[in-house]
Order: C-alpha cells, then sequence, then structure tokens
C-alpha cells in the first residue's frame, strides 16, 4: 500500500511515497497521543509526554480537529528511515508524526490537524504554532509573492522558505487573530493553487491575496522565537512578579530531566518553562541565572507578541542575567530555562519593582 507523506528536514515538508511499515510498540499512552518506539523512555524527560498531550489538545482545539488519538513514533538517528525518506528530521502522514525527537511540536501540528492545508500555509502554520526553537536561516532574502507562485498542487516549499512562511503566519495571527487562521486552514486544501488560496483568503478575511501581501509587506521583520505562537505556553507554571511596595522575589527552580516539568531533550538541550505575571506596568531589577555554574540559555518573550510588538529592551539570550533594569509591560512574559542534557541547572529568579509609569 503507498500514501504519501509529507516530510520535514530542518523543518521541510517534501513529498515522496513509501510503503507503510509496521509501527514499534506504544510505550506510553494519554488523551491524545500514544507515543511509539523500540527505544526505552529513561532519557525523555519527566514532562515531555504529559506536555505533548496537551499540546495535541490545544492544536486540536484551535483548529477544529476531530478528537482521536495521534500515534507520535519517536525513531531516533537512521531508525528514521524506516518511516520517512531521509535525509529528514522527522514527517507526518495520515495523522501520524515520526521523528528523531521525543519532542516535535512541528511534526505534532501537522499530524493533529490533519488533512493539510495549502501547503504553504501549512508549513507556515507548523513554523508558527509548533517548536520554540530558533530557525536555521532568515526571512530576509526569501520573497513570499514567489514562493506561494511556486508551491501549490505538487511543488514543496523549500527549507529556506520555512521562516519567511512562518513570519507570514505571525501577520495574519496579529492582523487576523488565532480564530481567523483557524477558518483560513479550514476553507483550504494542500493541493490548493495561488488561485484557491486567494478565494479562502476572501471567505476567511474579506480580503484577497494581492491586498493581503500589499500589507505584510510593513510587517516587521524579526526571529521565529518571537512569531512563535505561545498561548499554550503562557499562563503555566505562573511566577508573579512584585507589585508597589511588595517584597521583593526571591525563587529558587532546578532544571533537570528527572523534574516534572522539564522537556526534551531536543538539539542537545532539556528545559523548562515559567511564566512571569507582572501586575502593572513598571521597572524592575531582574536576574536570572544559574547558581551551580552549569552552562545555560535563557529567554525571555512578551506573550501573545508578534514581530510588531518587539520590545527593544528584551536581554539577548544568554546563560546569565544580573542586575538587569527592564521596563515590564503588565501581562505575561515566558521564561525559558534551558541546559545541556544530561546537566542539572539549578536556577534563581529574583525581581524586585523599582518604579511605576508608562514603557513608551
Amino acid at each position: 500500500m503507498k500514501r504519501l507523506l509529507f516530510m520535514s528536514a530542518a523543518a521541510t515538508i517534501c513529498g515522496a511515497c513509501m510503503t507503510e511499515p509496521e509501527l514499534p510498540p506504544v510505550q506510553w499512552e494519554g488523551q491524545r497521543i500514544r507515543f511509539r518506539s523500540d527505544e526505552a523512555l529513561d532519557s525523555v524527560c519527566a514532562g515531555t509526554l504529559s506536555h505533548l498531550d496537551d499540546r495535541a489538545a490545544h492544536m486540536a482545539e484551535i483548529f477544529g480537529a476531530p478528537r482521536r488519538v495521534v500515534d507520535y513514533v519517536w525513531a531516533p538517528g537512521a531508525a528514521l528511515g524506516e518511516y520517512c525518506e531521509l535525509p529528514t528530521l522527522g514527517c507526518a502522514v495520515d495523522g501520524r508524526s515520526y521523528s528523531v525527537f521525543a519532542l516535535d511540536e512541528h511534526e505534532l501540528f501537522h499530524a493533529v490537524t490533519s488533512p493539510p492545508a495549502h501547503r504553504g500555509l501549512e508549513e507556515g502554520l507548523a513554523v508558527a504554532f509548533g517548536d520554540d526553537r530558533e530557525l536555521p536561516g532568515t526571512v530576509e532574502g526569501t520573497d513570499l509573492p514567489a514562493i506561494l507562485a511556486e508551491v501549490g498542487r505538487t511543488v514543496q516549499p523549500a527549507a529556506q522558505d520555512y521562516p519567511r512562511l512562518g513570519h507570514f503566519v505571525s501577520y495574519l495571527r496579529s492582523n487576523y487573530g488565532v480564530g481567523g487562521l483557524a477558518e483560513l486552514a479550514a476553507n483550504s486544501e494542500v493541493a490548493d493553487g495561488r488561485e484557491q488560496l486567494d478565494a479562502s483568503l476572501q471567505l476567511a478575511f474579506g480580503d484577497h491575496l494581492e491586498t493581503v501581501l500589499d500589507d505584510y509587506g510593513a510587517y516587521p521583520v524579526c526571529d521565529s522565537t518571537h512569531f512563535h505562537y505561545d498561548g499554550f505556553d503562557c499562563g503555566r507554571n505562573i511566577i508573579p512578579l512584585p507589585a508597589d511596595g511588595a517584597p521583593k522575589l526571591d525563587s529558587t527552580l532546578r532544571v533537570a530531566c528527572d523534574e516534572p516539568e522539564t522537556l526534551g531533550p531536543r538539539s542537545g538541550e532539556q528545559w523548562t518553562l515559567v511564566t512571569l505575571s507582572v501586575p502593572a506596568e513598571g521597572r524592575y531589577l531582574l536576574s536570572v541565572y544559574p547558581t551551580n555554574g552549569v552552562s545555560a540559555n535563557i529567554r525571555l518573550r512578551r506573550c501573545d507578541a508578534s514581530c510588531a510588538e518587539v520590545d527593544d529592551w528584551l536581554p539577548p539570550d544568554g546563560g546569565f542575567w544580573m542586575g538587569l533594569n527592564p521596563c515590564l509591560r503588565q501581562g505575561l512574559y515566558s521564561l525559558r530555562l534551558a541546559v545541556p542534557v544530561g546537566t542539572a541547572g539549578e536556577f534563581r529568579i529574583e525581581a524586585t519593582r523599582l518604579d511605576g509609569g508608562s514603557c513608551d
């Protein structure tokens, strides 16, 4: 039996026909995920499988996907070649995900929301709603109208076009909302060409493709960690920052594979996501750092933002933040704390409210 596989290499889709192999045994099952692998689960961090299950439910709710259990196949290394045409990091077919990673939300998106939307739109959605890692390549140097003119009934987007497609989906979300995106995806099909995409845009938004592209031209450029949709991550593991007159926040957090909130491994790291809740706009004295000398990567992003709302003060990702005094807007911020696989990070989070007032 032959089936069409939509495959991702460094988040790349390419069409290929392969004979459907026998699936490996089920190692874990949740409400939305059947996690299959020939590998033992010893190296999979404690929070990963429940996170996958919850993410699948969240994606299905947003995009109106039917309630079904998705087979997620973890096949590290050359084992992936049993299911996907190599070289690749993963693929998705008929509501199933295959990946070299135990946590691959890009391929999970394809599987949960199957059948896929217009090829370019589908990949942009998987970039924007999938993994929170920074994609290789940049938005600059790619031409969206040319990409959309090429993809369609048979042509898959190229790997270098993924950041641009994800950036375009970020613009659509910023302008039309998550609900509008879901309607657009529901109105399109994988084999649609440019004319059908234009009709789908009119149906969902009341705008022609040319009008949308003209307006998109003014949308600022930012990297994928800024335009990644964080509606699922933000609001979990909340740490409130102090309000005016409140005592200093002094919190500790352990990031290790045996901790229930730690995710991974993926691309050599394991990580924990927390949400900083800012009660009112104002300036803070902020320090986030590992106390045990472990190599770390710390990332702070404003929740539910887009490339049009990137705060200039945000510090670059780094391993040690001490004595920053950013102005934080009221609302939520996502804090990602990552350490190398096989290590444990003991982190300290300190925050003191300095003054109120506008950040503008």
